[in-house]
């Protein structure tokens, strides 16, 4: 009875012009003969003639359930398979780039990783080294390239990750201040939110001492920034002028070259500490 079901099922879709390319078997029933997957494309060509076959609105239930089940099977074509195992390549590179960069760092890998996608779509972007928006466009055309189907949509991937980057450069000629900034900004904020209440509850000297320690800890560990071992007093105002400077930046370019100036003013401060001749005569290094 099964074999009899089977048959009458794989005679309906022969009569409805849907059934898979391959040989004939008994009664005109043809059945595949290849374990090919086929493409996307093909599975719709396929949907289309088994819908234009006589009768179709009778066999319409089961060219749609053929058509559910080839796509499931479907292979990619060679193009987009090829786009998403190179546009994976530019992912691991950018993790790699990625790992344990700082914030300035991070914006050059976000650009890379556009500038490496491109190459994939084979589009021409006009890319700023320091374009921190980059990173951003360079996650969506991943995801897009990840779901394409077809060439057609690699197209329309490359037009959507070029019109990204160009609504990003836009933002930068327009003034507007990138989230990560921002967010940097209301770190130092809160730094010095706790230095006034440090120095608020502070009883003695020395407890000011340590409040000025604790800002300038703070302070480094937002712009990322290893400090050297340098007394808490003349960490101070480094600390002070860092958070000067971060609260003016509106580019992560800035953040980076802040924290460049804190990490130069904390080691210009360590240099009497590891230089002998300023130990034994401090006078000479005034």
């Amino acid at each position: 009875m099964q074999r009899s079901s089977i048959i009458f099922c794989a005679s309906l879709l022969a009569f409805a012009g849907c059934a898979p390319q391959g040989e004939t078997r008994g009664e005109g029933i043809e059945v595949a003969t290849s374990s090919a997957a086929l493409t996307v494309d093909e599975c719709d060509a396929q949907l289309n003639s088994c819908l234009a076959g006589p009768l179709a609105w009778l066999f319409a239930p089961a060219c749609y359930a053929q058509h559910a089940t080839c796509l499931v099977t479907a292979s990619l074509p060679e193009p987009v398979s090829d786009a998403v195992t190179a546009a994976e390549a530019c992912a691991n590179e950018a993790a790699a780039c990625a790992d344990g960069a700082n914030a300035l760092e991070l914006v050059t890998c976000g650009v890379e990783e556009a500038e490496c996608l491109a190459a994939v779509l084979d589009v021409q972007i006009d890319v700023d080294a320091t374009l921190e928006g980059a990173g951003e466009c360079a996650a969506d055309a991943a995801g897009c390239i990840t779901s394409a189907a077809s060439a057609e949509d690699l197209a329309s991937c490359g037009i959507d990750l070029t019109a990204c980057i160009e609504e990003q450069a836009a933002a930068v000629v327009d003034g507007i201040i990138p989230d990560a900034v921002t967010e940097t900004i209301d770190s130092v904020v809160t730094c010095a939110e706790e230095l006034d209440a440090c120095v608020v509850a502070a009883a003695d000297p020395a407890e000011l001492v340590a409040c000025g320690e604790l800002n300038a800890q703070c302070v480094a560990a937002t712009l990322d920034v290893t400090l050297p071992d340098v007394p808490a007093e003349d960490l101070a105002t480094c600390a002070t002028e860092a958070t000067e400077c971060t609260l003016a930046a509106e580019s992560l370019a800035d953040v980076g070259a802040c924290a460049d100036e804190l990490l130069v003013c904390a080691e210009a401060a360590a240099e009497p500490l590891l230089n002998p001749i300023c130990v034994f005569f401090p006078f000479l290094c005034l």
